[in-house]
């Protein structure tokens, strides 16, 4: 999958009021999140990496000890001294800031698994996917691997911001799949105390202690 930062976001100063004291708050996670990439005139996304672990690990959600691998790195992820420190000098828009970061990178993910051909391949990459049948494997992807990782992932609170942002991006990304989305994700409520509980309430303070 191409990890290049998606053309929406190239230029956030052209979609966003800089004088905003959240935009401004933001310069230093921004300049963690985007960074160049050789002979590329685009930026690369670190947070795109919150995804692809994700992508990872989702396969058997089953298995408790991938679970705990995948909390384990997206907790590395948020650990990184360079992210603590912009959340730090961001002071009262910490939250605000990590969400909307949290929320654009799952949309740009979704965007590109939706454009990269490489994603929609199958026989060993020989075959190229159909529109719909691409779309059908990213649908499958949030809500039957990414959800289900999240929700099984109890003591990592992260996950609700991390779930609620998969989910809208789902929804905005494939607008035409809207009535498959609403039949897989109900599938997915149906029943499940913790799936209940990842896409309701309030959104904890973002932690990785344990």
């Amino acid at each position: 999958m191409d990890s290049k930062q998606h053309e929406h976001v190239e230029d956030l100063s052209a979609i966003e009021d800089t004088t905003q004291p959240s935009y401004l708050a933001g310069e230093s996670l921004r300049r963690f999140r985007f960074f160049p990439l050789e002979r590329e005139k685009r930026q690369g996304d670190r947070f795109l990496m919150l995804w692809l672990t994700c992508q990872l690990y989702a396969a058997d959600v089953s298995r408790k000890g991938r679970v705990r691998r995948a909390r384990r790195d997206l907790c590395r992820f948020f650990e990184q001294r360079e992210l603590t420190s912009a959340l730090e000098e961001a002071g009262e828009f910490r939250a605000e800031i990590l969400e909307d970061a949290i929320f654009d990178s799952a949309s740009v993910y979704l965007t590109i698994c939706r454009d990269d051909e490489n994603y929609g391949r199958k026989f060993f990459g020989i075959v190229k996917m159909k529109s719909q049948d691409r779309e059908n494997k990213i649908i499958a992807e949030v809500y039957r691997g990414i959800l289900p990782l999240l929700a099984a992932m109890q003591d990592f609170p992260l996950r609700v911001v991390m779930a609620r942002a998969i989910h809208t991006a789902c929804q905005e990304v494939l607008p035409q799949r809207a009535p498959s989305i609403e039949a897989v994700f109900a599938a997915f409520l149906s029943g499940n105390e913790r799936a209940q509980q990842l896409l309701g309430g309030e959104i904890p303070e973002a932690s990785c202690e344990k």
